[in-house]
């Protein structure tokens, strides 16, 4: 109880009073004090004399009345002038809510304060049900959006209470997890089928790297112009569309640290490498080595915690692995140097594990995936042309165009198409999945070797094919985490606006 009285000794006998009846009683002698302790302490009552030197007893209700946390508080007011029903009914209508006179016998005190406090346990048990209500609506609007899960939005604490609403949102809580899971596992298989669909895509396209860079090795080109022409066809296909769109960025250290990385892993470690390794290494045993990128991918994902660990996927991808060492034991050895070749191919996953990572974490990067690949050719280009011009790896194209100069527009085109579906693969299905595009680029490679080459290919090689695709399924995509409700959301739902 707040006592609100300019004198003292009235203040010490209405305190005494409630004491004896059992509350606990403070008091003050001015309108500002009263209001700082209103807004710094509980208040259930306030028994306010409405002449006061100062701010008055009218203004004091006008105060309380405007503050939305202290409007609630039922106002008592109390005055000497009994016969002034004029000013009793004005502050009535400011919105007290009972009169007490300075005579006051403790029968009348106990049943006003009483009556006033009954108001309030009222009013506060229906300003609870409304803001349970309003939760309930702020929280179907935010449902209604298929954004965010029910189980997220504060629904429990409403069904807690106990009362109608309660069971409402109980029930509606419940139907409305039910609709957001069963939703969760349909999008989850769409991105399987889209994610397969997009592998099969990139499999194919970066399965004819290895045979292709074959067949240009046989042209004795130095492998660093025949990639820089590879990144210059890259910018052709991509960056005036970029430019045309204004998507090219204000660069800073951190983009420019990014496509040199991009650049560097693309053009330098995936084609220049695959070229010098091409030159000793049948294409088939060069795709073989290509799902190494797979491993890689897993192992920096799972130490990152980009992507959950799980025991089905890591099984999955040591039965992908098992059957890709069982198409390398398929093929024909290639001499005891063999292996000096193959670490110089295993570069090329590197460069690959590499660029998967990266398309992974860099969504901060708000461009388009052209523009991405037609920047990182370009930084590619910076970092090869100058050891070309050194080392006079240069190499001229004829007109009319040959076969090489059709080779190196094949390659880049192929290379501008497998790179926008990989992204669009990573960022459905997240990149391990999209890691897995070495299974497919691994017996795509082969099938091209075998076909454009006149490489050899052991049965057992399609054993392996079914191997591998049961590893594939095991890795799924990446499961959609739920998306976090913000503060801001959560705030609005936990403390709503109510009607006055």
């Amino acid at each position: 109880m707040l006592i609100v009285d300019d004198q003292a000794f009235f203040r010490e006998k209405i305190s005494l009073s409630l004491r004896n009846l059992g509350y606990t009683a403070e008091a003050v002698s001015n309108g500002p004090e009263a209001l700082d302790i209103a807004r710094s302490k509980h208040v259930d009552v306030i028994l306010l004399d409405m002449v006061m030197p100062g701010m008055d007893g009218y203004a004091v209700i006008q105060q309380l009345k405007q503050d939305r946390l202290l409007k609630e508080i039922p106002v008592i007011v109390i005055s000497a002038l009994e016969s002034d029903t004029t000013s009793v009914v004005e502050a009535i209508k400011l919105g007290a809510v009972d009169f007490l006179p300075k005579n006051y016998s403790p029968q009348i005190l106990r049943a006003r304060v009483n009556a006033s406090l009954r108001k309030k346990h009222n009013r506060d048990q229906e300003l609870q049900r409304l803001s349970s209500l309003q939760r309930l609506m702020n929280a179907t609007d935010l449902l209604e959006q298929g954004t965010y899960s029910p189980s997220k939005l504060g629904l429990d604490s409403i069904a807690a209470k106990g009362d109608g609403i309660a069971t409402l949102a109980s029930v509606f809580g419940n139907m409305a997890q039910q609709i957001y899971d069963r939703e969760r596992k349909l999008k989850q298989q769409l991105n399987t089928v889209k994610g397969l669909f997009l592998l099969v895509i990139c499999g194919l396209l970066f399965g004819l790297d290895a045979p292709i860079a074959k067949i240009m090795s046989n042209f004795n080109a130095h492998p660093l112009g025949v990639s820089i022409w590879i990144s210059v066809v890259a910018c052709l296909l991509t960056l005036p569309y970029s430019i045309y769109k204004k998507d090219i960025p204000a660069f800073n250290w951190s983009l420019f640290k990014y496509f040199l990385l991009w650049g560097f892993c693309t053009c330098v470690l995936g084609d220049v490498f695959l070229l010098i390794a091409a030159t000793h290494l049948q294409a088939s045993v060069l795709t073989i080595i290509l799902v190494l990128e797979v491993l890689l991918v897993f192992a920096y994902s799972a130490i990152a915690k980009l992507e959950k660990a799980t025991y089905k996927r890591l099984s999955g991808l040591i039965i992908g692995f098992l059957g890709i060492t069982l198409a390398v034991y398929a093929q024909e050895s290639a001499g005891a140097n063999v292996w000096i070749w193959v670490l110089i191919a295993i570069a090329v996953p590197v460069g690959y594990a590499a660029i998967d990572i990266l398309i992974a974490v860099s969504k901060q990067v708000d461009m388009k995936p052209a523009t991405v690949l037609g920047l990182a050719s370009l930084f590619g280009l910076a970092l090869m042309v100058p050891i070309a011009w050194q080392q006079d790896g240069f190499v001229a194209l004829s007109y009319p165009p040959g076969k090489f100069e059709l080779g190196i527009l094949l390659w880049g085109t192929l290379t501008v198409i497998g790179m926008l579906s990989l992204v669009k693969l990573i960022s459905t299905a997240g990149a391990v999945f999209g890691s897995q595009a070495a299974y497919v680029m691994t017996l795509a490679g082969i099938f091209w070797s075998v076909l454009l080459l006149d490489e050899s290919l052991a049965t057992t090689t399609w054993v392996a094919l079914g191997v591998i695709f049961l590893g594939l399924l095991l890795v799924e995509p990446k499961h959609e985490a739920e998306e976090e409700v913000p503060e801001e959301i959560l705030q609005s739902i936990s403390n709503p606006s109510l009607p006055h």
